[in-house]
Parts: structure tokens; sequence; C-alpha cells
């Protein structure tokens, strides 16, 4: 017999059930080829660190595969002034 109050279980069920329709819904509401929806918001710097530690590893990945063409140009040019500042002292907008 569970030791669990009965409280305790139908709390953990909702939240997993929860859990599943907001992963159907993100799934069904995102088009082919664009980011995720309901993901979590970063500061330009956290953003940053990020993707410099993740752009060509297996989690940058699956994120850019999601990401339409001209998006991952975007995020490249934008990598590439923020490391080009960070390695001269200089602010590149």
């Amino acid at each position: 017999m569970s030791s669990q109050h009965p409280l305790e279980r139908r709390s953990s069920l909702l939240a997993t059930r929860m859990l599943s329709l907001r992963d159907a819904l993100r799934n069904a509401v995102a088009a082919e080829g664009d980011r995720q929806p309901f993901t979590e918001h970063k500061t330009a710097e956290e953003a940053f660190s990020w993707w410099r530690a993740h752009r060509n590893d297996e989690y940058g990945k699956q994120v850019v595969e999601r990401m339409p063409p001209a998006r991952v140009m975007e995020l490249d040019l934008w990598l590439s002034q923020k490391i080009a500042a960070e390695r001269y002292g200089e602010e590149m907008t």
C-alpha cells in the first residue's frame, strides 16, 4: 500500500497530466520550422552565454533545426558580432 496521501497522489497525477497537455499543445501550435512556443525567456547576456556554449553541440543543433534559415543567419551574425566585440573590447550593435 502506498504511503502517499490521496491528495498528494491526485496532485501528482494532475501535474503529470497538465505537463502532458502542455506538451501536446506546444507541438500542435508550432508550425514546421518554427521555434517551439512556451520556451524559457533569457536576457541577451544569458542567451549569448547559452548560444556560445551550445551553438555547435547537439542541444544547439536541435534548436537550429526548428528555426527558419533567415533566423539562423541572424543568430550567427549576432553571435559573431558579440564575440568580436568581446574579443576586441568594443561594443558592436
